[in-house]
């Protein structure tokens, strides 16, 4: 069952990149409910997904600067992978 999870979440992830260009960890969960992102991009990265980081600086909300990873798809025409296909 945990592999259907993250199948789900890495499809989910993959739609929001090629309709938003870009995801980020705090847009990972709260828009998508996906708590470890970069697992989910690693995953992604793995099935052969070109994506890209791009490293963020931000300040939280006590006002400390903080750093984030941003991910985008270095293709936005590239569909998501069809395991069926990659089985054969």
């Amino acid at each position: 069952m945990e592999s259907k999870i993250k199948d789900t979440q890495n499809q989910r992830v993959f739609d929001y990149m090629k309709k938003y260009g870009s995801i980020n960890p705090m847009q990972a969960l709260g828009d998508l409910s996906v708590m470890r992102l970069a697992s989910r991009i690693s995953e992604l990265k793995d099935m052969g997904v070109p994506i890209v980081r791009d490293m963020k600086s931000s300040h939280n909300r006590f006002g400390e600067p903080v750093r984030y990873a941003e991910y985008s798809l270095t293709d936005r025409d590239y569909t998501f992978p069809d395991k069926e296909k990659d089985v054969a």
